[in-house]
């Protein structure tokens, strides 16, 4: 096993059918390195339909969730083992959390349930339709904040070009 692990990326390639069509070996084979000690730094990018229940009960230092596609995550979603998580008794933390690219408001539905310590984040104004919810629920333990505001992905054109 690889027991020194400290970072796994996950890049899926928006694979039709996302996360559920991999094989179970490779589920659980990756949950098993979630679950090591030295795992600290976790990338998602281009990831559909991850179980975010995978993160509950476990400290990373980073998560980057990275142009992943989520219709919904329903709060009381089973984990592997089958037991419903329930954010009383269930939580994640993270000293950074990365998200951008993402369709949004399931996302930070979880992230706003079930992350309870969160030190570091950075995230996209302009992806969510309701950004102050995240500010507003770590407005107290935050320490370092970045916001992408989306003017870097702005075409800004001179007046006088539109003729």
């Amino acid at each position: 096993m690889l027991l020194a692990l400290r970072k796994i990326v996950l890049h899926q390639g928006f694979l039709r059918g996302g996360w559920p069509i991999l094989p179970q070996s490779f589920r659980l084979a990756f949950f098993d390195c979630l679950l090591l000690p030295s795992m600290h730094d976790v990338p998602l990018i281009r990831v559909t339909h991850f179980p975010f229940t995978y993160f509950l009960n476990k400290h990373l230092r980073r998560l980057m969730v990275d142009c992943c596609i989520v219709n919904s995550i329903p709060t009381d979603e089973p984990a592997l083992n089958g037991s419903a998580c329930h954010p009383n008794d269930r939580s994640a933390s993270f000293d950074s959390l990365s998200l951008h690219g993402n369709n949004g408001d399931a996302i930070l539905a979880w992230v706003t349930t079930f992350v309870l310590k969160l030190r570091s984040l950075e995230f996209s104004l302009y992806e969510y339709d309701s950004p102050s919810v995240l500010l507003t629920s770590y407005s107290n333990i935050l320490t370092n904040l970045c916001l992408d505001i989306g003017i870097s992905r702005t075409c800004m054109v001179p007046f006088h070009e539109f003729g």
